[in-house]
């Protein structure tokens, strides 16, 4: 074999030669892991991206196009579905905004804000009240302790009004904390105080009417299940017995939302208290004859 004397120039050199060597066994494997990952270098001959090279500045980081838009914003394929909405809702404003002015109406946070949550917290106590109203009487009359109640010295009239207030004091919270939340706003957006507070009166109304009518109807019967369905029946009825029935028709002054949206727009109106006290007192005289004629039965 042909022995080289080892020299510091002959150690130097072979360092040199094995990291260049090196080097190009690393770009050579860097190139191979990017010629099987990447598909748009799979037919490009080999060395094309040492003399080339592939320019990306242009591209994000995942490849996928230039980063600035190459359509105009007004092509349609270049807007997005936030945008088209953006587009019609200001259209449908540009349409009514004249009627608006002429009319001297004032849209401000109270209308936009203010009364559309309310309306969603009407629906809300709507579909809550029945499912904690219906183990009020029925719920009681199913496990059995409702003859513990039958049995006590209380009047029924007490123990109506007691399931009553229990349950209102129940939806007051739910109440409370959309009106805090909405009061809390007018510290940075002015706010109509008479309408906000007619509005959260108007919810105090309804709840407490949603409780005793809710209380009645869960009297009628002895399993929890059938008290809810008929809960829900009567009040899908008045809720929507103002859409089937014609502005002229005597069916429509039993409809609920006729006389819960005046007091939402800021209108107080005499016939609208008689409606909820007059139905709210027929449910509870109800009530107690029904618990009167289950004491007599037991």
């Amino acid at each position: 074999p042909l022995s080289i004397p080892l020299t510091r120039a002959n150690a130097h050199a072979g360092s040199e030669h094995g990291y260049r060597a090196g080097t190009r066994h690393c770009s050579c494997a860097h190139y191979t892991h990017a010629m099987r990952t990447d598909p748009r270098r799979r037919n490009q001959p080999a060395g094309d991206s040492t003399r080339r090279g592939i320019s990306r500045a242009g591209r994000d980081r995942r490849g996928r196009g230039l980063r600035a838009p190459l359509l105009p914003q007004t092509v349609p394929a270049h807007t997005s579905r936030s945008d088209d909405f953006d587009r019609n809702a200001l259209e449908a404003f540009a349409d009514i905004a004249p009627r608006l002015k002429a009319g001297g109406a004032t849209l401000g946070a109270t209308d936009l804000v203010v009364m559309p949550t309310f309306n969603s917290l009407l629906l809300v106590l709507l579909l809550g009240t029945p499912l904690l109203a219906m183990g009020s009487i029925a719920g009681e009359a199913h496990s059995g302790r409702l003859a513990l109640w039958l049995a006590s010295p209380l009047s029924a009239s007490r123990i109506i009004v007691g399931k009553v207030l229990g349950l209102w004091l129940g939806l007051l919270p739910l109440v409370a904390s959309a009106s805090v939340t909405l009061a809390a706003l007018g510290i940075g957006v002015a706010l109509d105080p008479a309408r906000l507070a007619l509005a959260v009166a108007a919810m105090l109304i309804v709840s407490l009417w949603l409780a005793a009518v809710t209380v009645w109807l869960s009297s009628l019967f002895d399993r929890p299940a059938a008290a809810l369905t008929a809960s829900y029946a009567v009040l899908l009825f008045l809720w929507l017995l103002d859409t089937f029935s014609g502005d002229a028709t005597s069916w429509r002054t039993w409809a609920l939302l006729p006389h819960v949206q005046p007091m939402l727009r800021g209108l107080l109106r005499a016939q609208d208290l008689t409606y909820f006290a007059a139905t709210a007192l027929t449910a509870l005289l109800l009530t107690m004859r029904g618990l009167d004629r289950r004491r007599g039965r037991a």
